[in-house]
């Protein structure tokens, strides 16, 4: 019994300072991604810019019937940045669903069975010559409106990237980091190919 209670302090000593700590966290947006600067990606056929400050953090290869995809992550100075993370998966040209099909399905894997999100608002916008985004905007019920994390952002985008092959770029974040989202998934969709 001792023992579970010299635990259990333990454990609540350990919380204190984190419980404190959250009350005085501010986010902040993400950097401006560094264009300027574009790193090149190229592995297995595909082939695109990505910002300077940008990462590949997974690369997974096709396999049966698993699509070809890639998370990349806006770096992060700070455990404050909030992220950014862009998912580029490769579909057979014609297999995939539409752009507003996409964003439908994607808010509903997003918010499953939560009651704790707000209907979304789509849009559509040019992103790139020959290239429309999608953008989902929509509410975490969680969060206090005046919160950056209350106001969720998913940015959708699909490109040719050859004959045979559709891309399809999405962005998972916040609407404070929408500046950052758009400038670096539009470098990464205007360069983006892939060759067999």
């Amino acid at each position: 019994m001792k023992r579970l209670l010299l635990q259990s302090l333990i454990c609540a000593a350990c919380l204190v300072p984190t419980v404190a700590a959250s009350k005085a966290f501010v986010a902040e947006p993400a950097a401006a991604p560094d264009v300027a600067s574009p790193k090149t990606y190229a592995k297995d056929g595909l082939t695109m810019q990505l910002p300077g400050n940008w990462t590949v953090v997974e690369d997974h290869p096709a396999n049966g019937d698993e699509q070809r995809r890639l998370l990349v992550e806006a770096d992060k100075t700070r455990f404050e940045v909030m992220n950014v993370w862009l998912t580029i998966n490769l579909v057979r040209a014609g297999d995939g669903p539409s752009l507003p099909e996409w964003a439908a399905s994607s808010y509903a894997q997003e918010v499953g069975d939560s009651e704790h999100y707000g209907p979304p608002r789509y849009s559509t916008y040019p992103l790139a010559p020959g290239v429309d985004a999608h953008a989902a905007q929509f509410q975490h019920t969680v969060f206090e409106d005046s919160e950056p994390y209350a106001r969720r952002l998913q940015l959708l985008a699909i490109k040719q990237c050859s004959a045979a092959w559709d891309c399809y770029a999405s962005i998972w974040t916040v609407d404070a980091n929408r500046k950052a989202a758009d400038a670096g998934i539009r470098l990464i969709m205007q360069t983006v190919a892939f060759a067999e």
